[in-house]
């Protein structure tokens, strides 16, 4: 179980998670880019965000 909870084992989970949820519009586009970030500490500072999804301060915040 401890093996299935690793950062590098559990992104693929995730990440095929988060692909589903944004094909069906439950999550917004680039939220995969985000969890992948904040996965290995568990946080990810709000400055970042722009850089992360490769978009301007403005559209971060919406």
């Amino acid at each position: 179980m401890r093996e299935l909870l690793e950062p590098s084992e559990l992104q693929p989970w995730i990440e095929l998670y988060v692909r589903d949820e944004e094909g069906a519009g439950r999550l917004p586009k680039r939220s995969f880019a985000l969890l992948r970030e904040a996965l290995p500490s568990g946080e990810l500072e709000r400055g970042r965000v722009p850089g992360v999804l490769d978009v301007s301060e403005r559209t971060a915040r919406l």
